[in-house]
């Protein structure tokens, strides 16, 4: 799959300098694909990321080449422009790292946990050894993705969830999941559900899994947290699945309802 494109500007030159062999010969412009990836999660392998040039891991491409002349010699630190640009490429790197980590689960155990200690969410924790409702989940799910976003872009956030989800598929047989990876320009039909939601209800069923087991259970070992996890992940996913059916139930009759009492085309509208 091409993740991005890239585009040369034509005309310049990179001539030597007392540091780097350069050339004089005007460059041509073209675009090329500069970002692939290989998702073979679903078909049980591996995963792969391909990148144009090493050029966009290099420091002095970054943060500066200390034998450059000013601006160039700060690299994106220069301008504030600049420093936004470099949190994009960082999220980047923190990206390719996540997708291509083969320890999703555990990552996503110990980013539970900690976006589990926050006070907000601590509030909520002991009501799930009585009672998880539906809203609850959804709500302690709420900060914990808030919590993940801290230091994880949303894609991230929804490529831990998807692991564990994709694991489960095929056991359950369980649907297609709002995979943003997976759909293409033209598809016929689009993912009606919203992916932030999907998650978070995830989350949420986690979280409560993870608190109850650490109640209940002497030793949490990391096969068994996995377990957990997955388990707490169907649940948040049921609850949202309920209220999300509920939704469309009350959206349907209301849309009925005004169908059938709205004159139609040809009727007489009475004053």
């Amino acid at each position: 799959m091409i993740v991005s494109q890239a585009d040369v500007i034509g005309g310049h030159t990179t001539p030597s300098t007392e540091y780097h062999t350069g050339s004089n010969t005007p460059v041509n412009a073209r675009s090329f694909a500069n970002i692939g990836a290989y998702d073979g999660l679903q078909v049980g392998v591996g995963r792969i990321v391909v990148d144009s040039t090493w050029h966009h891991f290099f420091d002095i491409n970054l943060i500066g080449d200390p034998t450059a002349a000013p601006p160039k010699n700060q690299g994106f630190n220069a301008t504030t422009e600049g420093l936004a640009i470099l949190a994009q490429i960082d999220n980047y790197f923190v990206n390719i790292a996540t997708w291509l980590s083969p320890g999703r689960g555990y990552f996503l155990l110990g980013a539970v946990l900690a976006a589990m200690r926050s006070a907000e969410a601590a509030e909520l924790m002991p009501s799930f050894r009585v009672k998880r409702s539906a809203e609850d989940l959804l709500r302690v799910g709420e900060f914990l993705y808030g919590g993940l976003r801290r230091f994880l872009p949303p894609c991230a956030v929804l490529n831990l969830v998807l692991t564990e989800y994709y694991a489960l598929q095929p056991i359950y047989k369980l649907p297609d999941p709002p995979d943003p990876w997976k759909q293409r320009p033209g598809d016929p039909v689009q993912h009606s559900i919203d992916p932030t939601g999907w998650v978070i209800a995830a989350l949420g069923g986690m979280a409560a899994g993870v608190n109850l087991a650490l109640h209940e259970e002497d030793k949490l070992t990391l096969p068994r947290a996995r377990e957990v996890l997955q388990h707490g992940l169907l649940t948040g996913l049921r609850a949202f699945a309920k209220r999300n059916a509920s939704q469309a139930s009350s959206a349907l009759a209301a849309a009925e309802q005004m169908l059938n009492r709205i004159p139609g085309e040809g009727e007489k509208v009475r004053p």
